[in-house]
């Protein structure tokens, strides 16, 4: 998904009936080790997880190389998640997937001496022939830092339960960040963001549209245009308008 530009889109339910092995890409967008991509104006709603990277040791063969030549190693970086509308997904709004031993999902004063691989690594994985075996050419001394993951603007919803922002795979060192302030404060990431109540005239019936007098941030993550088989726009004020999956 190398330079993947996803806008305005509308991605619902994805994710919630799916295997283990699909972690890392069961919910509405997932950034597989793919650099330069940029995610806005998308509605993520009642996925499994909202948003997610998925990271792995990975090589890929170049588009047009001949037989023989070396592959590539490619990885999440210079990535930008911008003015989203992320809302009531089931596990997570954001999960960042990072399986790699190096770390480099954590700032360099977060990051520890340990560079071993981890101890556990669940069976259940489908793109488990892709992984790389280690060795020279892999990306070294990477960080939070030099990654430049840019995360702002983007509007949050959450019920009881749900989570917002969670970092790095289960079996690893991770955390699950309650709030963003927490986020910008650790990871320097989600800018202008906030969390806050998003009510949709039904959406049961895949119609979002929303209140007239809506926050004019959340106006800003809204898709743009129409999207095939939903309703977007602004609801009528006699139609009234519900909150979360209700």
């Amino acid at each position: 998904s190398y330079g993947l530009h996803a806008h305005d889109n509308v991605i619902a339910r994805n994710g919630l009936l799916s295997s283990g092995g699909a972690w890392g890409a069961n919910g509405g967008i997932a950034l597989s080790s793919s650099p330069r991509c940029v995610i806005e104006r998308n509605l993520l709603f009642a996925n499994k997880e909202g948003f997610q990277f998925r990271e792995q040791m990975r090589r890929t063969p170049r588009i047009g190389a001949k037989e023989g030549d070396p592959e590539e190693w490619v990885w999440n970086h210079h990535n930008t998640v911008r003015q989203n509308l992320i809302v009531y997904n089931r596990d997570a709004q954001v999960w960042g997937w990072w399986t790699t031993f190096d770390e480099r999902h954590w700032p360099k004063r977060m990051q520890t001496d340990r560079r071993e691989r981890p101890s556990y690594v669940p069976e259940a994985d489908f793109a488990r022939e892709y992984q790389a075996a280690l060795d020279a050419g892999a990306p070294q001394g990477l960080s939070l830092e030099s990654l430049a993951l840019t995360f702002r603007e983007n509007v949050y919803a959450i019920e009881h339960g749900q989570g917002l922002f969670h970092w790095a795979a289960p079996w690893l060192r991770h955390k699950r960040y309650a709030s963003l302030d927490d986020v910008r404060s650790e990871l320097a990431l989600e800018q202008g963001s906030l969390v806050t109540s998003v009510a949709f005239a039904d959406p049961l019936r895949d119609n979002f549209r929303l209140r007239a007098n809506v926050a004019a941030q959340v106006r800003s993550a809204y898709p743009r245009g129409e999207t095939p088989g939903v309703m977007l726009g602004i609801a009528h004020p006699s139609a009234g308008a519900r909150s979360g999956k209700k």
